[in-house]
This record gives structure tokens, sequence and C-alpha cells, in this order.
């Protein structure tokens, strides 16, 4: 009887001899470097992203320069007040969109412009700040509003400083809408926008109100028209909000300019008994050259 012998080595050579099961043995290699490349890439990127300096803190975040009238910290209150809309590391994927996400919640910022994120640890955050454009004047006291209708927080503003603004009156509710977000009222809209136009003009004039006289129109629909007043009591008669004039009623740039004219040349908008009724509607306005 002949005898047989094998060995590891043997077998192995035999096996590996065949074109077919040597590349199934490199290809089962490749797989197996490349599984662990990939888990050991994984670990190394967690623990990377877990270093201090990647991490959003308050000093590596510069905003764009706020204007005089906001006087908060903007960048520590986004990191305090937003934590779950911000990343977990500057290295997340999708880092910049949720830092944009939450700085455009903040109640002064209207956009987020751009966000540069530089490597380790700065942050450049493009905004448009919100402007106040007046007051509005509701039981318990004064409520500031951009020109777009947007709440802005009452507390930012002493009493003196919410008594520089042009104030409108005759809103009657408090907003439904909180801090941050559009007052529904829309004789509010529209006297935010109204505002928005007269409202330096009227901080150095004298002009201290804005009151919206409401009535039905034909159709039915309420058309909303204003008056301003002034310190003394004399009453401008203003009409319709910017771009919504009716008929010969002048548009609104002309009615400033007249505005701008009738205070350089009179110093007053009282007439030469004091306090009457200057009315804007009747165009055209004309202004002495």
């Amino acid at each position: 009887m002949a005898n047989r012998s094998w060995s590891l080595g043997s077998v192995t050579s035999s096996w590996f001899q065949r074109p077919f099961h040597a590349v199934v043995l490199c290809v089962g290699l490749l797989v197996i470097s490349a599984t662990g490349y990939q888990a050991l890439s994984y670990r190394l990127a967690e623990q990377v992203e877990q270093l201090a300096c990647y991490q959003l803190q308050e000093g590596q975040i510069e905003l764009t320069p706020a204007p005089g009238w906001i006087r908060r910290n903007l960048g520590r209150e986004v990191l305090r007040q937003q934590q779950a809309r911000l990343p977990r590391s500057l290295l997340s994927p999708g880092a910049a969109e949720q830092i944009a996400a939450a700085f455009t919640a903040h109640p002064w910022i209207a956009e987020v412009r751009e966000v540069r994120i530089w490597y380790p640890g700065k942050v450049f955050v493009a905004v448009h700040y919100r402007r106040p454009v007046c007051m509005v004047y509701v039981p318990g006291g004064l409520i500031p509003i951009d020109g777009e209708g947007v709440i802005l927080p009452p507390e930012d503003f002493s009493t003196w400083e919410a008594n520089e603004f042009l104030i409108l009156r005759g809103i009657e509710r408090l907003p439904e809408a909180c801090v941050g977000h559009r007052w529904t009222d829309g004789r509010v809209l529209l006297g935010a926008q109204l505002a928005a136009l007269v409202g330096e003009t009227a901080r150095t004039t004298g002009i201290r109100f804005m009151i919206p006289r409401c009535s039905p129109n034909p159709l039915g629909i309420d058309d909303t028209q204003f008056e301003l007043l002034t310190d003394s009591g004399t009453t401008i008669v203003w009409g319709h909000p910017p771009k919504m004039e009716i008929g010969p009623e002048p548009p609104a740039a002309d009615k400033l300019a007249f505005l701008q004219w009738y205070y350089r040349e009179y110093g007053t908008f009282d007439g030469p008994t004091g306090a009457h009724r200057l009315d804007l509607t009747r165009g055209p306005l004309v202004i002495p050259r």
C-alpha cells in the first residue's frame, strides 16, 4: 500500500496555483483591509471632531459689526439659546447650514447672508440686522417693530429711547405673535412700511404719532389710510401707505419731499395761527424752487 502524506504548505500551494482561487484570495484580503481601514478612519474622525479646537465656542465666532441700537452679545446668546440647532463640531457635515439656521432664529437678525468656517476653530457669520422703525402703543406700553412689522425685544429700549421713535397708535390688542415674528394686524404691517419711509424725518421735525384710519371701500374691504400728528397738534393727512396710492393721490416719495421742504422753509408744520391740518393727498404737491 502506497504511503500518502500532506502538509499545510503543500495544500495551500496546490490551492493557490489555481488562478480562480488566487483571485478570490486577493479580493478577500483587500476587503478585509478596506473594512479595517474604514473602521479606523471613522474612529479617528470621531476623535478629531471632539478636539476642543473644532468645538463651536463664543471666542471663535465673528459677526458683522452690529449697529448702535443693538447692544447684546448675539454670538453668546445664540450659543446659549440655540444649542439644538448648532453642529456638534465644525467638522460635522452641514455645519455652516446649521450655524446659519441658529443665527437666523435670533429676533435681531433678519438674514444670514454667509457663513465661513476656517479650520481650526474660526467662524465668520455675515448677517443683515433688523432696524427698528417705530413703536406700537398697546395697553401696557410700547412694542418696537421693524419695517416688515417684525416684533423686536422691548427690553432693549429704555423709556427715553422708545419715545424717540414714531409711535403708532390705535392698536387695541397685544400681538398674537412673539418677539422675532411678524405682527398679524394689517394696520401694524402697513404702518411699519410707512414708518420705514418717514421715521427719520419724523424724528427731526417733531412728528410724534401715526394713526391709522380705516373705512370700507366700495368693495366692502377696509381701506387703511394714515394721519401723522405733531407734538404741537398739527394733523398731517398722509393718506395711503407707500405704493398703495389711489387716483390722483401723490406718490409717497413726493409726499416725503414736500414735508422735508415745508419744514426747511418754515421750521414747523403749524400754520400762522398754530396747529392746523395739512393734507398731502391732494396732488400734485408743488415744491417752489
